[in-house]
């Protein structure tokens, strides 16, 4: 019996000692391999929130925030500092929200303008670990903006992540560059990258023909919903404000634009929410887009930008009137 107990605490040793060799081989030896991601421009653009010390916008997105707005354009413009967290939507709006809470403060400006499905996504689960993890590139400090069910899948996902990483360090898998890359952007968060109109725009080849957004008063996710409240109190306990914004959507993929309307005018009565521009004012033709509906080529990003900026501009000069007249 005490032989088989030894030979059993031996084993289990071995194991413990071979998991701990590999752990450090691999997340502490090999140097990280994913900051050439796309989805790990969302830790420079934390960064660039975490280090600003002045009163700010904040705008919070997935994919259109990337590839439609330029903040230096917009900090030059308004005199204000804005900060673009527009990322891979794949890493859900529960992380990019959470990651946007490290530097509210007050008289900030939270601007809340995911696509339109992310309503609709559940809030715990609309994250891709694969994306998060990858994203995070070692460090495992921003494990403590995952919710418990992406803590739960960032740690089956492990093996696979350990395994990717080794491609990556080893030359199996390509490092990516142009447009999906880290290198696209400029200091600021910003899509640098010069995007033209597709060729096969608005011809039976294009992609952005064969999907449509249906989305109705029935799709909305009343956890999403409840979440959203709560990030909502958490910025107004800040002393910031939070309103809500559309990105550019190409407008020939909304299959109903009167049940998306309602869909909207639910959600900010839920919320309790100022829009700040109309879902009308925000449907555009196929000419501004590059691959998706939602990623606007140069011209789309310049377009949208200074749209975005006199909507910002008029809102911005609204609540210093409002302030000047609850201070007499």
């Amino acid at each position: 019996m005490i032989k088989l107990v030894k030979k059993l605490s031996i084993f289990l040793l071995t194991i413990m000692a071979f998991f701990t060799i590999c752990w450090i081989v691999i997340f502490k030896l090999i140097p990280p391999q994913f900051d050439s991601l796309y989805q790990h421009e969302i830790i420079n653009k934390y960064n660039l929130l975490v280090n600003e010390k002045n009163k700010k916008i904040i705008y919070v997105s997935g994919s259109s925030g990337a590839f439609c707005v330029d903040a230096k354009s917009i900090t030059n413009s308004l005199n204000v500092s804005f900060i673009n967290l527009g990322a891979h939507a794949g890493l859900g709006i529960s992380f990019i929200n959470e990651l946007s809470k490290v530097n509210i403060n007050e008289g900030d400006l939270v601007i809340l303008a995911h696509e339109y499905g992310a309503y609709r996504d559940s809030y715990a689960s609309s994250g891709d670990i694969t994306l998060i993890s990858t994203a995070m590139n070692d460090d495992f400090e921003f494990y403590n903006y995952l919710n418990s069910n992406e803590k739960t899948r960032f740690f089956r996902f492990l093996p696979s992540y350990a395994l990717k990483k080794l491609d990556y360090f080893f030359g199996l898998l390509p490092k990516p560059n142009g447009v999906y890359s880290t290198n696209s952007f400029d200091e600021y968060g910003s899509m640098i990258y010069n995007i033209e109109l597709p060729e096969y725009a608005n011809t039976v080849n294009d992609p952005l023909n064969r999907n449509k957004v249906i989305l109705s008063k029935n799709d909305i996710n009343l956890d999403t919903i409840m979440q959203l409240k709560k990030y909502k109190e958490y910025v107004e306990s800040k002393g910031a404000k939070l309103v809500i914004a559309y990105p550019y959507v190409y407008k020939n993929i909304v299959y109903n634009f009167e049940e998306l309307k309602e869909y909207f005018s639910i959600i900010k009565k839920e919320l309790d929410i100022e829009e700040l521009f109309s879902l009308e004012e925000v449907q555009k033709e196929r000419e501004v887009f590059y691959d998706t509906a939602y990623h606007c080529n140069s011209d789309g990003q310049d377009e949208y930008t200074n749209f975005l900026t006199e909507k910002l501009n008029k809102y911005l000069e609204k609540e210093r009137k409002n302030a000047s007249i609850n201070n007499r």
